[in-house]
């Protein structure tokens, strides 16, 4: 990046800033934005893990005890 780039990006920053300090508002409202995508995307992680934790508790056979009894009976043995 030549000087005249480099001149150039340092003023697009500062005039990124101060269009950012004149809307306080925007900074609150975008900042309210992330983090309510950040809760979400923290929920989404849980009930994900918390599906593979059951998932991988079913394929080992430790949730078998808390299945419907009334199920079992209409198995037929082989």
């Amino acid at each position: 990046m030549d000087r005249a780039e480099q001149e150039q990006e340092r003023r697009h920053h500062e005039i990124h800033i101060a269009t950012l300090r004149l809307q306080p508002d925007f900074r609150l409202e975008e900042l309210t934005h992330c983090r309510d995508a950040i809760q979400q995307v923290q929920a989404i992680a849980l009930l994900n893990h918390k599906l593979t934790e059951n998932k991988i508790g079913v394929s080992q056979g430790k949730y078998l005890r808390k299945a419907d009894p009334t199920l079992q009976s209409s198995i037929v043995p082989d």
